[in-house]
């Protein structure tokens, strides 16, 4: 199902309902608005790139009605920071090279995007050599996953016994990503990046895994060989690490998507 919202030319107050962008009213997809006498024009689906809607001074914007119209959108070819910045800088013939420019750019010039700048998503914990992670790196994990819902381009594993990689790659990091979001029964991702394929899957599980079942590891399923390796539902002690996930020493594993 497409995600769109209603954008109208609107120079007086602001309207109940509906965020006011210099003279754009805009709506959104789960608020109504009560009536206001003037013309709305639904948007571009915003899961195919990331939409920008600018006022156009005179009513000149094109559109299928054939009528005066004050509002124009662009949008960018994909869900990537360097496709935000490749569509501002085509739109408005700019040279600004990071996502945060071109927020600040639309923003002084009173247009709207559909962009959010993505926030670091950190996943943080201490396991002990020889237990199962329990209930509270369970839980740390399952909402960590859900809150992976920004763009990212770089994804860091590290432990406090000096163990680190850092990978950086727009698509496939966000594949990462997308994957351990959305990650159900029976999942079997394969992603690669480098010398390393990276396994999201579901399963693992000491007892009857449940849809949350899901870990990232650069070995074989449910194998203790693989160089990466976080298993937090695992319920024994065969949760992960570095070199091999199996009877690792105690130590605290830092996943970061940014």
């Amino acid at each position: 199902m497409a995600t769109a919202r209603p954008f109208a030319y609107n120079t007086g107050s602001s309207i109940t309902g509906t965020t006011q962008v210099g003279n754009l009213a805009v709506g959104y997809p789960t608020a109504g608005f009560a009536a206001t006498g003037l013309q709305w024009w639904n948007g571009p689906d915003e899961d195919l790139g990331y939409v920008i809607a600018v006022p156009v001074s005179g009513g000149g914007q094109p559109n299928p009605l054939g009528i005066s119209a004050n509002v124009g959108f662009y949008r960018s070819n994909g869900l990537t920071d360097q496709a935000f910045v490749n569509a501002v800088n085509s739109a408005f013939f700019q040279n600004l090279s990071t996502a945060s420019a071109c927020l600040s750019y639309l923003s002084t010039n009173g247009y709207w995007t559909s962009y959010v700048e993505s926030v670091a998503v950190t996943f943080s914990r201490t396991f002990t050599n020889g237990q199962a992670p329990g209930t509270t790196i369970e839980n740390a994990w399952t909402t960590f996953r859900s809150q992976l819902t920004g763009t990212y381009t770089t994804m860091s594993l590290s432990n406090n016994l000096g163990g680190s990689i850092t990978v950086t790659d727009a698509t496939k990091v966000q594949n990462i990503a997308n994957a351990l979001r959305t990650a159900t029964t029976g999942t079997d991702t394969t992603v690669t990046i480098g010398a390393n394929t990276w396994r999201i899957a579901h399963g693992c599980v000491s007892g009857t895994p449940d849809v949350n079942s899901i870990y990232l590891t650069t070995g074989g399923l449910c194998s203790c060989a693989g160089s990466y390796t976080v298993r937090p539902m695992i319920k024994n002690a065969n949760w992960g690490g570095f070199g091999s996930s199996c009877n690792q020493a105690t130590q605290t594993i830092t996943l970061t998507f940014s």
